[in-house]
């Protein structure tokens, strides 16, 4: 499993679908803990927060897609692996 992912949460206004509105897009462990994220639209830290830590339930091993739904929220993502850090300047 990924050391971390990638994440935009979209939410759809009409009960129909349609038009998604991106809420948040973050970098969250594979545990769904946010590292950074960014809301685009008026919420409380603890609704993405929330959100975030649903994600990583959401996603199966082994699977080939780059997203997963709920009835109300979409979230798009991308699989990060984490590699060494940069070498220390001499």
């Amino acid at each position: 499993m990924p050391h971390a992912f990638a994440v935009a949460v979209a939410h759809s206004h009409s009960a129909r679908g349609g038009n998604m509105v991106v809420l948040a897009a973050s970098v969250v462990t594979r545990n769904g803990k946010a590292l950074v994220s960014r809301q685009f639209v008026d919420m409380t830290r603890i609704r993405i927060e929330g959100l975030l830590a649903a994600f990583p339930k959401l996603v199966g091993t082994g699977k080939q897609h780059t997203y997963v739904e709920t009835e109300n929220v979409r979230y798009v993502y991308q699989p990060l692996e984490v590699r060494t850090p940069w070498p220390s300047a001499r």
